[in-house]
């Protein structure tokens, strides 16, 4: 599985790190937000 990013996709778009190890979620972005 390859990541892509996406720029100003509105709210359809959004991205996050995970840590599998962990189970944990950082960088929470939405793009485009109002």
């Amino acid at each position: 599985m390859e990541a892509i990013q996406v720029c100003d996709g509105g709210s359809m778009f959004w991205g996050a790190l995970y840590e599998p190890q962990t189970g944990a979620f950082s960088q929470i972005a939405i793009n485009g937000s109002p």
